[in-house]
């Protein structure tokens, strides 16, 4: 896949966006209506809709290179950033195994250590669907969204907050812009739009606990996603027009958004310097640390292909034994709700 200037210089504005609510609501100074801060909530989105587009664009030689390949894009940084985090949260097994492994449900829908990395499970679930999609075809994995998708609205389940949460129509958005054809005259009057959508849109939807309960992350999926991905599709209309505009952040962005909360939350500086500062952080992280771990990426396959087919076997077990677990918790309260029902209707005269 030729790299576009368009899509990297986005992904620079959306690691730069979420940069900047953090610092905001840490360093702000008088004068500044600090719920404008929390706009920058919507890079998540962004990165939703560029990762959707680029997995539907780049090639796919086999659903377990594809896996090697995301699996060696994202999980070795973040061990590497995020393991040192478990020393400064209070601790349990859950979290622990969170940020092992990115894996979120579990008694309810759980957080890593390093807090930003709940962004990077929805990213691996869909990477699964996508090689699902790879070897099986599109409609086995939209099958069961859908199936996901009706259990979020029916049940409060952790396992459905994910696999069947509507910011996962964001990632599908992405797909879909891929697949339509470029015309560069609306590029402008739709990256206008959206920038309109995003300005009136409600800022309250900014907390994460908004995106990962199933039953109301569709208005984040409404009012930030659907503006992404028109920001997206516009950009790559206009993508001339990114012809020399500097990208470099685009490429760091990974490093940016995993090291930036502990240049934030370690310094108190006046808000431009820490911004800077974290920036400069992550910029330098990708240089001396993410870079050379994807060149020492393995090229042969063989040995992974069966570690990876074992993990996929285990991954699929475990997947269907939570579903169990939580669908016969949800089954147990609703029957007591029911026989309580039942006794109050006995009692009434």
């Amino acid at each position: 896949m030729a790299q576009l200037r368009s899509i990297q210089f986005l992904r620079g504005v959306a690691c730069c966006a979420v940069v900047f609510l953090h610092v905001r609501f840490t360093a702000p100074i008088a004068g500044f209506e600090e719920s404008w801060a929390r706009l920058g909530a919507a890079g998540v989105d962004l990165f939703f809709v560029i990762s959707g587009l680029i997995m539907a664009t780049i090639a796919k030689p086999s659903p377990t290179r594809f896996l090697f390949d995301r699996f060696w894009r994202v999980m070795p940084l973040w061990w590497v950033v995020a393991l040192p985090w478990l020393l400064f949260v209070p601790f349990s097994w859950e979290t622990l195994s969170a940020t092992l492994t990115l894996w979120p449900v579990y008694s309810e829908f759980t957080k890593p250590a390093l807090g930003v990395g709940w962004t990077l499970s929805f990213e691996m679930l869909f990477y699964l669907t996508v090689a699902l999609a790879v070897r099986f075809g599109w409609r086995l994995p939209l099958c069961l969204f859908g199936f996901a998708l009706v259990g979020g609205l029916l049940f409060d389940s952790a396992i459905f907050d994910w696999t069947g949460n509507p910011i996962i129509f964001e990632f599908l958005f992405g797909v879909v812009v891929a697949r339509l054809p470029k015309e560069e005259r609306l590029g402008l009057p739709l990256i206008g739009l959206a920038a309109l959508l995003f300005a009136v849109s409600p800022l309250s939807i900014y907390p994460w606990e908004v995106a990962i309960n199933a039953s109301v992350a569709w208005i984040r999926t409404i009012f930030w996603g659907f503006p992404a991905a028109l920001l997206v599709y516009g950009s790559l209309c206009a993508e001339r027009r990114f012809a020399k505009v500097p990208v470099v952040l685009g490429a760091a962005s990974y490093s940016i958004y995993l090291t930036h909360l502990a240049v934030v939350l370690a310094l108190d500086l006046y808000w431009p310097i820490e911004f800077a500062l974290a920036v400069g952080a992550g910029f330098l992280v990708w240089k001396v640390v993410e870079r050379p771990i994807l060149r020492a990426k393995p090229q042969q396959m063989r040995g992974i292909q069966l570690r990876l087919a074992g993990w996929s076997r285990l991954l699929s077990a475990s997947t269907m034994f939570t579903f169990r677990r939580q669908l016969d918790r949800a089954a147990r309260c609703r029957e007591t709700v029911d026989q309580g029902a039942t006794h109050s209707v006995t009692r009434d005269p």
